[in-house]
């Protein structure tokens, strides 16, 4: 019989080598994008919530994964943590061009780096390089921006924001209101701005920076 955490970790390993985080893997097969996150996986009195069947034969036929094989990678699946000690890197200049990101606004894990941070989960976070010094004194070149995907961004909050237009940015939340933020730069050389929901592709939350 096969444990809560072998499960649990088959299902992170074939999201990885799908080319998915386990919220895009979600997502492609049709469930809340939330479904496989860790905080799903205990129940809020503290025992263990199992995935439903419904949810894995889900992702088995959106993987076109035979359930042999999903067995084998619960076999294997003691091999999981290590293989979660990294996140997606991906240079800020490269944000904004078409093919990293995936309409949930989740890596496209195949055309990222990788950089070793295994004091947390890589499913749930991806880093984003700084590139120059736009964004002095806050943020160098070379800095990661840890940015947690999923996460409601919020008053107060740093977040990097996609818009439609391809455009990437790194903003505090001033305001938001029904259906538009307002933003201040991190640079104060550029004014504060207003962004529409419509116009905004995807954002995150920017968890904390590596120096």
């Amino acid at each position: 019989m096969y444990t809560h955490d072998e499960i649990w970790g088959a299902i992170d390993r074939l999201a990885k080598i799908s080319g998915y985080s386990t919220s895009g893997l979600a997502i492609k097969a049709g469930l809340d994008p939330t479904s496989f996150n860790k905080s799903k996986r205990v129940q809020p009195n503290g025992k263990a919530r199992w995935p439903s069947m419904e949810s894995i034969s889900k992702i088995l036929a959106v993987t076109n994964t035979a359930m042999v094989d999903f067995v084998a990678l619960m076999d294997s699946a003691t091999d999981a943590p290590n293989a979660a000690a990294s996140i997606p890197v991906l240079g800020f200049a490269q944000a904004g061009r078409e093919g990293y990101f995936g309409e949930d606004g989740a890596p496209i894990l195949e055309k990222w780096g990788e950089v070793p941070l295994d004091h947390i989960n890589g499913d749930d976070y991806f880093a984003l390089e700084v590139n120059g010094e736009s964004m002095m004194p806050l943020y160098r070149d070379g800095d990661l921006i840890i940015v947690a995907q999923g996460d409601s961004v919020r008053k107060g909050d740093r977040a990097v924001f996609k818009l439609n237009n391809g455009e990437v940015m790194v903003k505090e939340v001033l305001k938001k209101t029904k259906g538009q933020y307002v933003l201040r730069s991190i640079n104060s050389d550029f004014a504060d701005i207003d962004i529409k929901d419509e116009d905004i592709q995807w954002c995150g939350r920017v968890a904390w920076v590596s120096q």
